[in-house]
């Protein structure tokens, strides 16, 4: 290192910074767990943060609803969300992108990792690549397959609108079918196939141990308290 070099580092003024995120996709089926399973894990591993891709849309509106959001009006996304459509690829990979540096914003005096875990996202080969372009490849895309009777129950169960109901289960899961096949093959070996069509407390202790090496592995640990 030249003189000059050290001499700049040296006088450098300490700062803090955003830590660069990792980011894991989670894809499934409505009703396959993603949501509980995630928050559980946000939960249990210091460094991971649950991004709910729908839940933080729904925010969004509640919250700003003069505002635009990846260039569509507070208007227009709701009529998209109303409608149960995919938002264009460039604009929800604008608003995780968005959401992904706020987490890091408030994050940044934690240790420097920063484990986001995106639920509901990557929804077909488009979104991906754009994803791909912003982020650079996820470490690994965390897949839960679930029985069909099953998730069909358990989304009717939660009813998260007044507005869900048999045929809206049907119609997203034909949707996620007819989508779900072209992402595996576009993600290939980095899917993690992980069964969820056992009972929550099951499901959530292998879970736990499936992900316990995985996380430990980008940094994270669980949590002793």
């Amino acid at each position: 290192m030249s003189p000059e070099a050290s001499t700049q580092t040296s006088v450098s003024p300490p700062s803090k910074h955003a830590p660069k995120p990792t980011l894991i996709h989670v894809i499934g089926a409505p009703g396959s767990g993603k949501g509980t399973l995630c928050g559980l894990l946000a939960k249990h591993f210091t460094n991971i943060h649950h991004l709910s891709v729908g839940d933080h849309l729904r925010s969004l509106l509640e919250l700003n609803a003069q505002q635009t959001f990846g260039g569509l009006s507070a208007e227009h996304l709701s009529s998209i969300l109303r409608l149960r459509s995919l938002l264009p690829p460039a604009s929800i990979v604008s608003i995780v992108d968005d959401a992904v540096k706020a987490i890091g914003k408030a994050a940044a005096n934690e240790s420097g990792v920063l484990i986001v875990l995106v639920d509901g996202f990557s929804r077909d080969p488009e979104f991906a690549l754009l994803a791909q372009q912003k982020w650079g490849d996820p470490n690994f895309v965390l897949f839960f397959d679930c029985p069909r009777a099953l998730a069909e129950a358990r989304f009717l169960e939660r009813k998260r609108s007044e507005d869900d109901s048999v045929d809206i289960f049907r119609g997203r899961y034909d949707e996620f079918e007819r989508l779900n096949r072209p992402i595996l093959e576009y993600y290939g070996g980095k899917i993690v196939l992980f069964d969820t069509g056992t009972d929550t407390v099951v499901t959530w202790r292998k879970l736990k141990m499936l992900m316990g090496e995985l996380l430990n592995e980008l940094g994270a640990s669980e949590r002793k308290d």
